[in-house]
């Protein structure tokens, strides 16, 4: 009998110290961290015990470079999970050297990584737009209704994610 929970939850990349945060909270009330997906966590049913979670954002094989990982287990945090390019680690509240892996310039790093990844997406979504959207209105062929809500949208979502990061981002370096 598995005495676990799921609990769907989306966060955006920016929040990622809510999400920390969160999964703390869930530790806090017995709720240990199994393995998630997209806005979607599983938990096992444990003694409520005081776990910090932290996250990473690295390509995988940063993440299995061995000086990495020593640096992690060095700090006493333990690897739990990775999806997308995160990493979350955890550490026990009363045995962690530090409540953080990185200080404050290491954060701002992260937020580039961050950045730099929403940048290419942005710029293969707008490489789609002009080929499905734009180059056909030059050759004479007007989009539908539906083509030009759905690339509207597109445009608006990444426009909304773009000025959060860029906001989350200038926080960060205005916190140091």
């Amino acid at each position: 009998m598995d005495e676990g929970i799921t609990v769907k939850k989306l966060f955006w990349a920016w929040n990622y110290e809510k999400e920390e945060k969160w999964l703390r909270e869930m530790s806090n009330k017995g709720y240990e961290f199994s393995s998630w997906s997209i806005g979607k966590y599983r938990f096992k049913k444990t003694e409520p015990k005081d776990i910090i979670y932290k996250l990473d954002y690295n390509p995988l094989w940063c993440r299995n470079s061995g000086g990495y990982m020593e640096f992690i287990k060095e700090c006493g945090w333990e690897f739990c999970d990775s999806m997308c390019g995160w990493n979350l680690y955890k550490c026990d509240a009363d045995k962690c050297l530090s409540e953080e892996i990185y200080t404050g310039k290491d954060k701002i790093k992260i937020m580039h990584r961050i950045g730099t990844y929403i940048v290419a997406l942005s710029l293969l979504e707008g490489f789609f737009f002009f080929m499905g959207f734009i180059k056909p209105m030059i050759q004479g062929k007007w989009p539908g209704a539906i083509d030009t809500i759905l690339w509207s949208f597109l445009i608006l979502e990444f426009l909304f994610i773009d000025i959060n990061l860029y906001a989350a981002y200038r926080k960060k370096k205005k916190d140091l």
